[in-house]
């Protein structure tokens, strides 16, 4: 082998190790990066009753297609292996649903997740209605701010 192929390979090598290390610190500034404007955005699909998948008008004319989890809270999982939990979930996504309806909603407070590529949002509808606010008032989710998630069904 040529000695000019192995510097290609070695600067090859140390070029990937130098963005797998730099990777994590790029995605954790993206985490704290925070956007505090207003954002109206139509509800294109409600998966459970934490996360929604919404068209948001970021500009005239544009437009993003992304998924946003409500700020602070936790509710079931809907692919849960309990059946009580599933049920919850069911609750929960309907009851969002019911609040929703057509409504354009408000999303506040933007930053990165930490998993799923989700977006993290305070969401309103008429910038009065935390839907974060009324999920908990309903007894269909619970106050959550990280760490570990808590068990919905006692086995």
């Amino acid at each position: 082998m040529k000695i000019t192929t192995k510097i290609c390979i070695l600067d090859s090598i140390f070029f990937g190790l130098v963005i797998i290390s730099v990777l994590p610190v790029i995605q954790s500034a993206q985490a704290k990066e925070l956007f505090t404007g207003v954002i109206s955005a139509d509800v294109i699909e409600i998966y459970d009753g934490d996360t929604i998948k919404v068209k948001a008008q970021i500009w005239l004319g544009q437009s993003v297609i992304t998924r946003i989890r409500l700020r602070g809270i936790d509710t079931p999982e809907i692919r849960s292996s309990c059946a009580g939990e599933t049920a919850m979930a069911v609750r929960a996504r309907e009851y969002l649903k019911f609040l929703i309806g057509s409504k354009t909603v408000i999303l506040k407070n933007l930053q990165y997740g930490k998993y799923a590529g989700r977006v993290i949002a305070d969401v309103y509808i008429d910038t009065r209605m935390s839907l974060s606010e009324a999920l908990i008032e309903r007894g269909l989710a619970v106050i959550y701010t990280g760490g570990k998630r808590p068990q919905w069904c006692q086995n």
